[in-house]
This record gives C-alpha cells, sequence and structure tokens, in this order.
C-alpha cells in the first residue's frame, strides 16, 4: 500500500486541442476590444478628473518607456508562437524574456537619473516602467497559450485585466487626484494578474520554470534581435511627433494629441487580436508549403483591415465632434480635424499590421527593421517641418506620412519578394 502510493505519478496535464481559426478570432477580438476600452476608459477619466497637463504627463511616461521594452521584448511572444518546429521550448523563451524585462526596467530608472526630470514626471515614469515589466511577463505567458490556439484563455484574462485596471487607476486617482499614484495601483494590479495567468498556463500543461542557458540566450538574441529593433523603431515612428510637440508646444497640447492619439491605438488592438488569431494558422500553413491558403488568409485580413480603417475614418468625420466631448470634454472635442486625420492613418496601419504578421509567420524578422526604419525617418522628417508650424495637426501628417512609406514597402516585399521566391522552390515535405 505504501510502496504504491509512493509510486502514483501526478496526473499530467493534457494540452487541450487547437480550436478553429474562426472561433479564435472571435476570441482575440472580443479580449483585446474589451482591453483597449478600459486602457482608453482609464485615459478618459484622466482627461475628465485632471487637466491636459497631467494627461500630458502621463502621455510622456508612455513615449519614453514603450520603445524601450519593446525593443527589450525581442518580440519573442511572436519568435515563439511562429516556431512550428518547436526549437525552443517555452521555458527557454520565459527565462530570455526575464532578462530582457530587467535590463529595460533598469535602462528606465537610469534614464529617469540620467536626466534630471521634475520629481512628480520621474515618478510617474517609473511607476508605467513596473506596469511595462509585469505586463512583459504576461505577454510571453500569452504566447504559450496563442501557441496552442487557445485564444480563449487569452480572452478571459485581457477581460479581467482590463476591469481591474481600469478600477485600480481609476480608484487610486479618485482618492489621491495624483496621476503617478494610479499607475502605481495600476502595476501592483497587474503584478497579481502576472501570479494568476502563471497558474492558468500551468493548466494546459506548459511547464512554466524558466530555464537559464548562455547559449540558447545568444540563439534566441540573434534570431530576434532584429525583430526587436524593428519594433522599437515602429514604437519611436509613433511616438517621436509626441517628443516634437513636448519640445515645441506644450505638455497641454500633447495631452490633448495623446488622447485623440489613443483611439488609433485601441484601432491597432483591434488589429492585433485578428493578427493573433491568424498568426499560428499562418505559420503552420507557411511550414507547410500551402502557399495558395496562405495567401487567401494573408488577402482576406488585408482587405479586413483597410475597410475597418476606412469605416474609422468616415465615422470620425461624422461624429468625432460629439463624442469627443463627451469622453474627454470641450478642449480635445475642438481638435477633431486632428482626429480625422489619424484614423486615416488607422486605416494604412491596419494593413501594415497584417502584413507584419505574415512576415513574422514567414519567420522573415530581418526584413521588417529597414522597412520601419524608413517610415520612422519619414514620419520623423514631417515632424521636424510640420510641428512647429501646425502643432499638433503636424504630428497627426507625420504619423500617416510614415505609415503610407511602411505600407508600400511591406506590399513590395511580401507580395512582390518572398512569396514568389518561395512558390518557386521544388516543393518537399516539411521536416
Amino acid at each position: 500500500m505504501g510502496v504504491a502510493g509512493a509510486t502514483r505519478s501526478r496526473p499530467v496535464a493534457v494540452p487541450p486541442a487547437p480550436r478553429s481559426l474562426l472561433r479564435n478570432v472571435r476570441s482575440a477580438l472580443s479580449g483585446n476590444v474589451v482591453y483597449a476600452l478600459c486602457q482608453f476608459g482609464m485615459l478618459s477619466v484622466l482627461a475628465l478628473m485632471t487637466t491636459p497637463t497631467e494627461v500630458g504627463r502621463y502621455a510622456l511616461a508612455l513615449a519614453i518607456t514603450a520603445p524601450v521594452f519593446l525593443f527589450a521584448s525581442l518580440k519573442l511572444r511572436q519568435v515563439q508562437v511562429t516556431d512550428a518546429a518547436n526549437e525552443f521550448s517555452f521555458g527557454e523563451y520565459f527565462a530570455q524574456r526575464l532578462l530582457t524585462t530587467i535590463a529595460a526596467l533598469l535602462s528606465v530608472i537610469g534614464l529617469v537619473i540620467f536626466v534630471g526630470m521634475e520629481a512628480r514626471t520621474a515618478a510617474t515614469v517609473a511607476a508605467v516602467a513596473l506596469f511595462k515589466a509585469f505586463e512583459a511577463m504576461i505577454d510571453i505567458l500569452y504566447g504559450a497559450m496563442q501557441r496552442r490556439e487557445q485564444l480563449q484563455l487569452v480572452a478571459r484574462s485581457q477581460i479581467w485585466r482590463g476591469l481591474g485596471g481600469f478600477a485600480a487607476f481609476a480608484g487610486t486617482l479618485w482618492l489621491t487626484w495624483r496621476v503617478e499614484v494610479a499607475a502605481c495601483g495600476l502595476a501592483i494590479y497587474t503584478l497579481c494578474q502576472v501570479v494568476v495567468i502563471l497558474w492558468r498556463v500551468r493548466q494546459i500543461g506548459v511547464d512554466v520554470l524558466p530555464r537559464f542557458s548562455r547559449i540558447t540566450s545568444m540563439k534566441l538574441t540573434r534570431l530576434a534581435l532584429p525583430l526587436g529593433i524593428a519594433v522599437s523603431v515602429s514604437s519611436l515612428s509613433v511616438n517621436v511627433p509626441r517628443y516634437f510637440i513636448q519640445a515645441s508646444q506644450s505638455t497641454a497640447e500633447l495631452g490633448i494629441f495623446a488622447a485623440l492619439a489613443y483611439l488609433l491605438t485601441i484601432t491597432g488592438m483591434v488589429m492585433a487580436s485578428l493578427g493573433e488569431a491568424a498568426s499560428p494558422r499562418l505559420a503552420n500553413l507557411y511550414f507547410e508549403r500551402d502557399y495558395r491558403r496562405f495567401r487567401t488568409v494573408l488577402f482576406r485580413l488585408v482587405v479586413m483591415g483597410a475597410g475597418l480603417g476606412v469605416i474609422g475614418a468616415a465615422a470620425a468625420a461624422v461624429l468625432g465632434n460629439p463624442v469627443l466631448a463627451l469622453i474627454f470634454g470641450p478642449e480635445y472635442a475642438a481638435r477633431n480635424d486632428v482626429l480625422v486625420v489619424l484614423m486615416a492613418a488607422a486605416a494604412i496601419t491596419n494593413t501594415t499590421a497584417f502584413l507584419g504578421t505574415a512576415a513574422n509567420a514567414m519567420r522573415r524578422f530581418r526584413v521588417q527593421l529597414p522597412i520601419n526604419a524608413a517610415a520612422l525617418v519619414t514620419g520623423a522628417s514631417v515632424a521636424f517641418f510640420a510641428v512647429p508650424a501646425f502643432g499638433i495637426m503636424g504630428g497627426a501628417v507625420a504619423i500617416a506620412a510614415g505609415e503610407v512609406v511602411s505600407v508600400i514597402l511591406y506590399l513590395v516585399v511580401v507580395f512582390r519578394v518572398i512569396l514568389p521566391a518561395t512558390s518557386r522552390q521544388p516543393r518537399h515535405r516539411a521536416l
């Protein structure tokens, strides 16, 4: 009896079967939409309860931390999700994310100390950096769920994260009226979510223990570094106009611009949800050399993204003014013209996002860096001249100009270079 009890092994969690693409799209869409709306709600509460200057302080913290943490992420989630050959284990991806996130957090804190920011702005940047660090942990855990095409688990988690994060941020802001304290409340709640999601990933049969290896870390870095640089450059393309607005206008103007631009972020999150659902499927189709179905799925995604963007721009032109007045206030509604330009840029961004998803699925990580660099140079050049002359409208035009360059180059690379070249290769069974 005692021997039998001693040798009885713990039941092994059986990985769930992959779900259909349509069900994954629905799950990803619901989770991302709820989470995006909650993030937007935080910005709306901040705008209604405080001044554009406070919104600008929060926006500046996001603009500083986003490129750093995006670079440190190395887009490992996308590398993990498209790893159809199972080249690396989840533990190896997790260990790499831990190391790079710690490095990013220390870099932001060092930057704050070096620059010598005003105390409240420095505290806001530090709190947002903590929030971003915990988000980075969640992102790689979501990758484990996404790789197994279990996006309903990601969606449920995003809904809880969004609602709880909004409550933590808004509640703390209501009690203290200080944006830096509200950001701390958001960071603490996100840390609690890291623990919950770790447990949930373990329940679907994933070994969540990080596996540190210098050799593996170097291999992952070599593989993903071009993608990490590319995504940080892409983030700079969006944030560079904000730097010019902060320098030549005012923090209050930056706050108004950031609030308007966040509507573009919401559409980006919706597109990201569709990309998340399609990414594993595209990776498998490409790995199996089923190029015809690969093109069909990609074409549908591109058309859908562009169509939704056009609808968003039209809605902004017709309904933007009353909606902005309701959500943010009259100061923001007065700049509905800027919102229309930003939503037109979103129509282009949606197309770019899906073409980038296709490049990731083909594991062509290096091609994205020169494309994003070209978009950054274009956007920064336009912002240099347009922001001092036209204010925040110049910032919107700069974002749109960068996106036009990006989508043109992606179309050329994906449809005219990569796919035709691979289709001509002799077909053989994937190893």
